[in-house]
Parts: C-alpha cells; sequence; structure tokens
C-alpha cells in the first residue's frame, strides 16, 4: 500500500523525507502538459505530492529526486530551508528537461536560466533519465564537471 506523506518525516536522525515548500524559482516548462486526477477531474498538477529525500554525511547534505517536477532550484531551495546551515554536496535525480512522449528538449531559454543559477551554487549534480541527452550536454558545457551523467545500474560513491 501507498500512502501519501503529510508531513515532513524524519526516518532516521540523518535521513529527512521533506515536502517541497519552495516556489520562488521557475519550474519545467514541461509541467504545463502534466495533470492530476483530484474527484474526477483533471487538474493541473502542482506536484505538492512530491518529496524531496535528504541524506546527511559528515554534516554536508545530498538531496535524492525523482524527476524534479517542482524544479531543481525550488528543491535546493527548501532543503536549505528545511535542514539549515549545512553545504549541499550533491543533488542525484532528473531534471525534467525532456518530454518522453513528444521527444522535445527544454528550451535554451530555460536551460540557460537554470545555468546561472546553478553556477552561483558549489553541488555536484548527478542526473538522467528525464533530463534528456541534449539539456545535459548543452548544461555541461557551462557547468562541466558540477553535471554528471547516471544511468540505471550505476554505483556512485560520493
Amino acid at each position: 500500500m501507498i500512502t501519501q506523506i503529510e508531513n515532513d518525516l524524519n526516518i532516521e536522525n540523518y535521513i529527512h523525507f521533506i515536502k517541497n515548500i519552495c516556489s520562488n524559482y521557475r519550474k519545467p516548462t514541461f509541467n504545463k502538459n502534466l495533470y492530476k486526477k483530484e474527484s474526477k477531474k483533471l487538474l493541473k498538477d502542482n506536484f505538492d505530492h512530491e518529496g524531496i529525500l535528504v541524506l546527511e554525511d559528515n554534516n554536508e547534505l545530498l538531496i535524492f529526486n525523482s524527476c524534479s517536477h517542482n524544479g531543481i532550484l525550488n528543491i535546493i531551495e527548501t532543503v536549505k530551508a528545511k535542514v539549515p546551515n549545512r553545504k549541499i554536496k550533491s543533488y542525484i535525480g532528473g531534471l525534467h528537461l525532456f518530454n518522453h512522449p513528444t521527444k522535445t528538449n527544454e528550451n535554451t531559454e530555460y536551460l540557460d536560466y537554470l545555468i546561472n543559477e546553478l553556477k552561483k551554487m558549489d553541488i555536484v549534480i548527478y542526473t538522467g533519465h528525464c533530463t534528456g541527452k541534449y539539456a545535459l550536454n548543452y548544461m555541461k558545457k557551462c557547468l562541466g564537471d558540477k553535471i554528471k551523467e547516471i544511468n540505471s545500474g550505476m554505483e556512485l560513491l560520493i
């Protein structure tokens, strides 16, 4: 059985499952095509159900997310607010920059916006799946080793 978690949850002293609270930054443009069903109606999905898994390691944080529909920047800001005064070492998750059904990539204007914000942070991003090869390669040109590709079956030593 799957149960939606309504509040933040501390799984252990060093493992937190938190709800996104930040929406100061733009979200991926492909969100406009995604809906959720509520009371038999289709509504635009606001992704308030998407959680963030945070692990603490030697006083540094590792963020795990699925497709980052809330946007990587909002997710990072949420973690900073809910687990303050800690360096965020890594972000592991898809960035929702590729639309699989239509085989289209996120626009370069949004990618440039992300790149400019991410350059200000000392975080290594491990991404794959819904980021797409185009966006990954585009961002890698500017972010270099601050963004790395992951694939199913890989092991990361962070």
